[in-house]
């Protein structure tokens, strides 16, 4: 007996559609309710993208210095944003890491500290 997996990838294949594209298809449904297709307008990639942004950052998306609406932005646009979030991402983790290793060496000095006053 085949996997629901199986049967659906044969599907995709009968109708020349590939496991990728119908995945982006599947996260624009998922994301977005009826009263969101006023973005009908826009492409399946832009979608996507909009789609894939940390819920927190479709409510205020900013774009060349001013706030957008989702629907108000260019699939290179929110491209750009996805980029300048992940950057923030990365930028942050390598601080987090940062200030660990501070309070890391700082608790060792503290310690040092501690026993030369013995």
């Amino acid at each position: 007996m085949k996997s629901h997996q199986e049967i659906f990838s044969k599907w995709l294949e009968n109708i020349n559609f590939n496991k990728s594209q119908a995945s982006q298809f599947i996260k624009i449904f998922e994301e977005f309710d009826e009263e969101s297709f006023h973005m009908k307008t826009l492409g399946a990639s832009a979608l996507y993208q909009i789609a894939t942004l940390p819920k927190e950052e479709k409510e205020h998306l900013k774009t060349n210095g001013e706030i957008k609406k989702p629907e108000d932005m260019t699939s290179r646009e929110v491209e750009n944003l996805k980029r300048e979030l992940k950057q923030c991402d990365k930028e942050k983790s390598q601080l987090e890491s940062q200030l660990e290793q501070t309070q890391c060496s700082e608790s060792i000095a503290l310690k040092q500290l501690e026993d030369a006053e013995k």
